[in-house]
């Protein structure tokens, strides 16, 4: 079954990148709004994160309407 209309977005997330302080490989993290440790997918190295504000994450989705107001108009 083929769907012939173009799919809307209906949520978004935010990926933010990390470089590693160790090998420097990114790391991508959605939306991390507390700190946490994480552990490189290169070197396997763990170093801490500094969390991104969870208002200016909340900002964003609001004014994207989630995700829906970022498609591209007909």
């Amino acid at each position: 079954m083929l769907y012939k209309e173009p799919v809307k977005p209906d949520k978004m997330a935010l990926l933010f990148s990390y470089s590693c302080p160790f090998c420097h490989q990114e790391a991508f993290l959605y939306s991390p709004v507390e700190p946490v440790s994480i552990r490189c997918g290169g070197c396997q190295n763990t170093f801490s994160i500094a969390p991104v504000d969870k208002h200016t994450v909340q900002f964003i989705h609001t004014m994207l309407l989630n995700g829906r107001a970022a498609s591209v108009p007909e």
